[in-house]
């Protein structure tokens, strides 16, 4: 975890990598170590049980419904993906490389208030806050 608790950030892990993901929500036997609030297993994918030689590429674009609040902001971005997998040596040596880069951008409209006294609002302040997540 990137994070500054102890929770998985599964934002983190690209679906490109993945082959596989199960999600126990109960307790299972056939598991060695659980967790109480459930279990979840990242599977990525086998290159000898794959079989034969594959490459893959993606590419995705994405805009926000809302459009570019502030000057510095974005409203567009995109996210690809490269993998590859393969055998060797009479399929005794597999090999998966997978690489994926992702820039989203993030516009949201807030409002605070504060004050409330005798249930009459004591300020409020609209604002935009615009950031962009970037990741490899």
């Amino acid at each position: 975890s990137l994070g500054d608790n102890r929770g998985v950030e599964f934002d983190v892990y690209p679906s490109e990598i993945m082959n596989e993901v199960m999600v126990y929500k109960t307790p299972d036997a056939t598991l060695m170590t659980q967790g109480i609030g459930g279990t979840i297993d990242m599977r990525t994918v086998k290159p000898l049980s794959f079989g034969e030689q594959s490459m893959s590429f993606t590419l995705r674009g994405e805009k926000n419904d809302i459009g570019k609040l502030n000057p510095d902001g974005e409203d567009t971005g995109w996210r690809g993906s490269f993998s590859y997998i393969d055998q060797f040596n009479d399929d005794t040596v597999g090999l998966a490389v997978a690489v994926a880069h992702m820039k989203s951008p993030n516009n949201e409209e807030r409002f605070n208030t504060w004050g409330w006294p005798d249930g009459v609002v004591g300020g409020f302040k609209p604002f935009v806050r615009s950031s962009e997540l970037t990741r490899d």
